[in-house]
């Protein structure tokens, strides 16, 4: 499993000009490259030319220069093994004012508030989607009645857990007074807590970074016969393949004219040396 974090768009442009020095020394591959793609809001995959500097979007089924993005885009981990800037994956190092705790007014308020600290946390680069994700599977709720909740770690939506998969709840939600102190727990909740820890659904009920396969290739480059990479001119010239294919014609017509008349001229040599 691929494990995230964000990126500014201020780092990913960093990043893109210390692999462009790599490229040069020829010390970066095109697979490695290939790891340089990041995840928008919206799921599309972005990235920015080593080469030129230039952000790049893959939609209509191949890579457009695009517009430098206002948010900051999801990004494999292991990038910081490529890089030689000084980035950190353990987030920007800022310290922030430390607000003094307020006393959640129930169990429910709390499992909220502690998913958009998570949420938070996440999008300011301060923990990646594994870390994440194991602080929310410490957020489950369990109802007497054998209800596991989840707190939606995007939308706040609250989810319980039935027939091996996660819904969403269509009325407001857990009920706090079903969670004090001493609440008995029937033996049907006992099993459902059994049947989810066996279950192959989700661990959460909304994934951090939602299933994603990047898009496939590199805006404008390519590799050669040793297999490093290359930059080539990916732009297509209006009429290059008509324009080949009519000069191709003409070539042959000319051999063709050219043979008939060294034949011509020999046949008429041959005839006036037979007629004396």
């Amino acid at each position: 499993m691929t494990i995230y974090t964000k990126f500014t768009p201020t780092e990913i442009e960093a990043i893109a000009k210390d692999l462009r020095q790599q490229l040069s020394s020829g010390t970066l591959t095109l697979g490695l490259l290939e790891t340089f793609k990041f995840r928008g809001p919206e799921g599309k995959s972005w990235t920015v030319s080593p080469q030129a500097g230039a952000w790049y979007c893959f939609k209509s089924g191949g890579w457009q220069p695009a517009q430098r993005p206002d948010a900051p885009l999801d990004g494999p981990v292991n990038l910081f093994e490529m890089i030689t800037l000084p980035l950190s994956p353990a987030g920007t190092g800022k310290r922030e004012a430390v607000e003094p705790d307020q006393p959640d007014p129930d169990i429910r308020q709390m499992i909220e508030n502690a998913t958009r600290r998570i949420r938070e946390s996440y999008n300011q680069g301060k923990i990646n989607s594994a870390e994440a994700e194991n602080l929310l599977k410490d957020l489950y709720l369990l109802d007497p009645s054998g209800l596991i909740w989840s707190c939606g770690v995007h939308t706040g939506d609250w989810y319980f857990f039935r027939q091996g998969d996660w819904e969403v709840a269509v009325d407001d939600g857990p009920n706090p007074p079903d969670f004090q102190p001493g609440s008995p727990y029937t033996e049907a909740a006992k099993q459902v807590i059994s049947r989810f820890t066996e279950s192959d659904a989700a661990a959460i009920s909304e994934q951090v970074v939602p299933d994603w396969t990047p898009a496939p290739g590199f805006p404008g480059i390519n590799t050669d016969v040793a297999g490093m990479p290359i930059q080539h001119n990916t732009a297509k010239v209006p009429g290059t393949s008509s324009a080949r294919r009519t000069r191709m014609i003409i070539l042959v017509i000319f051999i063709f004219l050219f043979i008939m008349c060294a034949c011509l001229f020999a046949l008429g040599i041959g005839g006036i040396f037979f007629i004396d």
